[in-house]
């Protein structure tokens, strides 16, 4: 399995020049933790990383005005970008490295596929454990 066949497809955007007020109210008003930021609002957009609920609540915190920051200013300047063909173990490992809850999806010439969370990629990781290992083929605990 790779991240492409658990990506979300139809994940969230926001413009990079965007404000963090308009990015909190479009997060406010989905389901999602997060956001994929991409370059333009365009049909084939280009992934230039993710703007989060914690991203928000740091830049509060410093004290910066949500009406006046763009979501550009905040953005990682090295994102973690996954492709949809890797496996979900090196995305785990490449999102535990970065401290990442969540990653964008690109396909070939970098378009924008969608989105995935660690909880995501955790939950599909086990699920695949469970179909690998039946639950007649796994070993007896005994209790005493």
């Amino acid at each position: 399995m790779n991240v492409g066949e658990i990506c979300n497809r139809e994940a969230g955007t926001v413009c990079a020049s965007a404000t963090l007020n308009e990015a909190a109210s479009l997060l406010s008003n989905s389901y999602a933790d997060a956001l994929v930021a991409v370059a333009s609002a365009v049909q084939r957009p280009t992934a230039i990383g993710m703007i989060t609920y914690r991203d928000l609540l740091n830049a509060l915190e410093t004290g910066r005005d949500l009406e006046r920051v763009r979501v550009l200013d905040v953005l990682d300047r090295n994102p973690l970008v996954l492709n949809e063909e890797e496996n979900i173990e090196s995305a785990i490992l490449k999102l535990r490295s970065r401290g990442a809850k969540h990653a964008a999806v690109v396909g070939t010439g970098g378009t924008l596929r969608g989105a995935v969370s660690m909880d995501r990629l955790l939950g599909c990781r086990c699920a695949g454990e469970l179909r690998a290992h039946p639950a007649g083929a796994l070993a007896e605990t005994t209790y005493k």
